[in-house]
């Protein structure tokens, strides 16, 4: 199983990473395409922006808002959409793209498991000093939260934005 390339452009700011796409969103071809995870929504409303299903639209809708969206493993063994279901992963080239994208100034995690297969993964030479944030997961599993309280979470994304 292998993941998506990054939604990025030279503009991007920040950075979302995930873990790996859902079994939903790879027969899509799209990040976060199951019906149930909030990521989509939670971005939009945090622009106070109306929701799009068009997932063209949606990439545009990050890249204008200077976010960049990617996973942290390219590949894996295994089948399911649960992070435990991640088998003998191959992480995403991350020193390449710091090099193309420097303008990358925050990371955001989505979710614990994102955040722990980086610390992992990644090479220490590969990480940067850029500061590392972990939201709330938007994942369906997460229901330890509701949409509201993901959304406040998630606002340090476009606070962070706003300092930049």
């Amino acid at each position: 199983m292998h993941g998506f390339l990054p939604v990025v452009d030279d503009r991007c700011k920040v950075l979302v990473l995930g873990s790996f796409p859902s079994t939903e969103s790879l027969r899509k071809q799209e990040y976060y395409a199951h019906k149930s995870n909030s990521f989509w929504k939670i971005i939009f409303a945090l622009f106070e922006e109306p929701y799009s299903l068009d997932y063209d639209h949606k990439k545009a809708f990050l890249l204008r808002n200077h976010i960049a969206l990617w996973d942290v493993v390219y590949s894996h063994e295994g089948f399911g959409s649960a992070d435990k279901d991640i088998k003998n992963p191959v992480m995403n080239d991350f020193s390449l793209f710091f090099k193309q994208f420097g303008g990358i100034s925050h990371i955001f995690f989505n979710g614990g498991a994102s955040e722990e297969m980086f610390s992992k993964l990644v090479p220490k030479e590969y990480k940067t000093d850029i500061p590392k944030t972990r939201l709330y997961s938007t994942s369906p599993a997460n229901a330890r939260y509701s949409f509201e309280e993901k959304l406040k979470n998630w606002s340090q994304l476009k606070e962070s934005l706003i300092k930049l």
